[in-house]
């Protein structure tokens, strides 16, 4: 259980890694001067919510639906 756990942890740590990393990349592909990267977190006793937003370029259309899918970025 324990093991599960952590691999679970592993998990969550490395999907939030990869949407910063995709939201500096979305900023750096845009010609906005004031670019902007935000993390926000919210945790009550039945839901942890992360949120991280950009102002840059926007995702592509043709990968909108397979967004959360292994190996899209």
């Amino acid at each position: 259980m324990q093991n599960r756990l952590l691999k679970e942890k592993n998990n969550e740590i490395k999907v939030l890694g990869n949407l910063i990393e995709n939201a500096f990349e979305a900023c750096s592909l845009c010609e906005n001067i004031k670019k902007r990267v935000e993390v926000s977190l919210y945790e009550d006793e039945y839901v942890i919510e992360i949120q991280v937003r950009d102002n840059g370029k926007n995702i592509d259309r043709k990968i909108r639906d397979t967004l959360f899918s292994e190996g899209i970025s």
